[in-house]
């Protein structure tokens, strides 16, 4: 369930490559060690709705990302990881290249949760169909809610 007042969007990887570039590391700290969570995003457009309602919002804002994984496990309770729950994700960097293949002129994003207490974090309720009802859910309410729309597993 979102909560009152944000919004949800659906992100997706078009194309046969898998989502690539998600990683957690061992952050070393003086007294216990935390967690940092990257993950990178392309944004293929650079329209001035996209720079108003999407680029200067991930410039100024903090976010969690539910992503699927490739690696699910038999019973399904690692199939949905949540990144950003502790410390939230927070843009640390933003930019568009025009002529980049990468991004086709639109933008590429990467966000960062440092201070993570929690190595992983996981969306699963009972069984890998009910888990699947609940995320679903969330995209359903990210395209009523302005969000996408788009089908993750296209």
């Amino acid at each position: 369930m979102l909560k009152t007042g944000k919004q949800g969007y659906d992100v997706y990887c078009p194309g046969g490559t898998p989502f690539t570039g998600v990683k957690t590391s061992l952050e070393k700290k003086t007294y216990r060690n935390t967690f940092v969570n990257d993950i990178p995003l392309v944004i293929l457009d650079n329209g001035p709705a996209v720079c108003e309602n999407i680029v200067e919002g991930l410039a100024n804002g903090q976010f969690v990302v539910i992503l699927r994984n490739k690696y699910r496990a038999v019973d399904g309770s690692a199939e949905y990881q949540i990144y950003g729950y502790y410390q939230g994700l927070a843009a640390e960097t933003l930019e568009s290249d025009k002529y980049s293949d990468d991004t086709e002129g639109g933008w590429s994003c990467a966000l960062k949760e440092s201070g993570s207490p929690k190595a992983g974090l996981y969306l699963f309720n009972t069984d890998a169909a009910t888990t699947e009802t609940m995320f679903n859910t969330l995209i359903a309410a990210t395209s009523t809610s302005g969000g996408s729309g788009e089908d993750p597993n296209a």
